[in-house]
């Protein structure tokens, strides 16, 4: 089945919903096609923590409303229909279900998905992840069940989330990691050392430095002191230090891009698939966007995956405005020449001068987290820029920019620390405020509500 002009988007997240309202604002008249393995309308993925904790209830986890989005787009939404091979020769789609449909371009948005070690009796009954809103509704539902212990694994953004949700409904939190500090990949050292001094005073029992060998199952759950003991519960070996006993695990170690339907050798990849500046892949007319896109670090200049969900909406505006923009151009591009495998040449398209047409400037390696009361944002990792506080103002934030550690005051007694292990420039500082308030990331995330309950 084709229509007369049809473009593809495979995923259903911010990249491909900003993708959309690109095409249709600079005027692609033509049929999209939008496939997701998932049932739902779009949702930020970064808000099942919140929802999970009760900071925020479900419907607040689908910014974009519900299935209204796709009609007022004319969009044709195949939700629950996952793209199992994609054929970039000839420009094909297929679904589980079998279903095969041509396209004249395409976007990749498929998102990332949790990374689980191989570790004997990872996989099985108590052990859970948290990505997908089946995932966070998952996972309340066995907190309901009267666990009293929980194991996090991973000292990542999601795990000191779980940490605090679990905390929050009474639970008992071990928190485990294999880097000596929490936060590994985003904050500092000694920015680190103050929120792990502020996890303990919140009853979090920290384990780092050392990595989970085995989980067993059967056993009795729970230790001395925390109120009572069960059958079935989890037995966490590891590599230094006494077991683990606990009712429940959830694994935050890191998340891969969803790329495992593609032909192999099709389309260059390196931890995700290469695209140049208009965000093109090798393969002509299919373009990628958010956490399988390669794109520049605007701090090391590296294309880099930079999971973000402010950088996956401006990809998917970008890629959107670009596939409209040759959607106009009748001759079809060469496919692009990528020195070494790795960086793309830079080549602009024919429809690059068009005014519709736009590069996209590079990713803002942030982030972003509410946890037990307290801010947390950081740019450019452990060497970056962390600030930690009371700092979810746009004015503490911004106010932040170029300067070294300082106390600073947003509206009274609110305040935060800037904590400045190296200086992170300004324009990309900037930048990343920026994106964050446009695209409503960083946004008033309530603190210290109570859990809400499905009926």
């Amino acid at each position: 089945m084709r229509s007369p002009d049809n473009t593809v988007i495979v995923g259903n997240g911010a990249a491909a919903v900003h993708a959309c309202r690109a095409l249709r604002e600079r005027g692609y008249a033509g049929a999209i096609h939008l496939f997701s393995d998932h049932p739902e309308p779009p949702y930020n993925p970064m808000l099942t923590p919140y929802y999970l904790a009760g900071s925020v209830d479900r419907t607040a986890c689908f910014p974009f409303g519900g299935r209204e989005f796709y009609a007022a787009l004319k969009v044709e939404a195949h939700l629950g229909a996952a793209v199992v091979a994609l054929d970039a020769r000839a420009r094909t789609v297929e679904t589980a279900d079998g279903r095969r449909m041509t396209y004249d371009r395409c976007l990749v948005a498929t998102g990332a998905s949790p990374v689980l070690l191989p570790i004997p009796g990872l996989e099985g009954p108590g052990v859970f992840t948290l990505r997908t809103m089946e995932d966070a509704d998952r996972l309340r539902r066995a907190l309901r069940t009267g666990a009293r212990r929980g194991l996090v694994v991973g000292s990542s953004l999601v795990g000191l989330k779980v940490a605090e949700a679990l905390r929050t409904r009474g639970l008992e939190v071990v928190l485990l990691d294999t880097a000596p500090h929490v936060l590994p990949l985003a904050a500092g050292e000694s920015c680190a050392r103050r929120i792990e001094t502020f996890l303990t005073e919140k009853g979090v029992d920290m384990r780092l430095g050392c990595a989970m060998v085995s989980i067993s199952r059967g056993c009795i759950a729970g230790t001395p002191g925390i109120g009572r003991t069960t059958d079935g519960g989890l037995r966490v070996e590891l590599s230094d230090g006494p077991p683990v006993h606990a009712d429940l695990v959830v694994v935050a170690t890191g998340v891969r891009p969803n790329l495992d339907f593609f032909e192999p050798g099709q389309v260059m990849c390196d931890a995700g698939l290469i695209v140049d500046d208009y965000l093109r892949t090798s393969a002509p007319d299919l373009f990628a966007a958010g956490d399988v896109a390669q794109t520049p670090n605007l701090l090391t200049g590296r294309p880099e995956i930079v999971g973000l969900w402010a950088n996956a909406c401006l990809q998917g505006r970008t890629a959107g405005r670009n596939m409209a923009a040759a959607a106009t151009q009748s001759a079809r591009d060469a496919p692009l020449s990528v020195p070494e495998g790795i960086a793309a040449d830079g080549r602009a398209p024919a429809w690059a001068s068009a005014a519709a047409a736009e590069a996209y400037p590079g990713s803002v390696p942030g982030n972003v987290i509410h946890f037990f009361g307290m801010t947390f944002a950081g740019v450019g990792g452990p060497a970056g820029t962390n600030l930690l506080g009371d700092c979810t103002g746009a004015g503490v934030i911004r106010g932040a920019i170029g300067r070294d550690a300082c106390r600073l005051r947003s509206g009274g007694a609110d305040q935060a620390t800037a904590i400045l292990d190296a200086r992170v420039p300004q324009r990309v500082w900037a930048g990343f405020c920026d994106r964050l308030f446009e695209y409503g990331e960083f946004g008033d995330i309530p603190k210290g509500i109570p859990p809400k309950e499905e009926a």
